[in-house]
């Protein structure tokens, strides 16, 4: 099973890639600004985990690539390369959890996160609006079949505890990790 954890900057992705990943034992793969050559960066680098392990976790990916469309730099894939890409994830067990939040939630979390250089923290409320647009046009177009649309809220409250929801999904991707192949 891959657990594929897309969305903004800034919208908890890596949060709780953290706590599936600690709860469950799983690696996680982060997939940040790719290189000019996104597919094969996507491509060689799921490939390369697959092998190591039938089970894990990837922090952003394609979905990120096409919504971000090189605002920030890096690699785009093409129209093909994404149909492609996000085909092969398919046919995989791949669950797709994508992470929103408000625009304004999100914009205030940009202004404070210590700059990383990608440029993500000069979005203004209008791009951050655009690029969320972005994200579920290819949430929509993706043919993975378990997918769904979350907030952290929904897993971890601001005090750090996790919820009922964040222990029932741990359960529900126990339960997958468990049936054989």
């Amino acid at each position: 099973m891959i657990l594929l954890i897309e969305g903004l900057n800034m919208t908890g992705k890596s949060t709780l890639a953290a706590a599936i990943g600690e709860a469950l034992d799983l690696p996680i793969l982060k997939f940040n600004v790719p290189p000019p050559d996104a597919y094969r960066h996507f491509r060689d680098g799921l490939l390369e985990q697959y092998r190591r392990s039938r089970h894990f976790i990837i922090d952003r990916a394609h979905l990120s690539n096409y919504a971000y469309n090189g605002c920030l730099g890096g690699g785009v894939l093409s129209d093909r390369e994404l149909g492609k890409f996000d085909h092969f994830m398919s046919v995989m067990e791949c669950r797709l959890f994508l992470m929103g939040d408000a625009v304004e939630a999100v914009e205030a979390r940009m202004r404070r996160r210590v700059d990383k250089g990608d440029g993500a923290e000069t979005m203004t409320a209008d791009k951050i609006a655009a690029v969320q647009v972005r994200f579920l046009d290819v949430y929509t177009m993706s043919r993975i079949d378990m997918k769904s649309i979350h907030r952290l809220p929904d897993f971890i409250s601001a005090d750090g505890k996790k919820t009922p929801f964040f222990r029932q999904t741990l359960d529900e991707l126990d339960q997958a990790l468990r049936k054989e192949p």
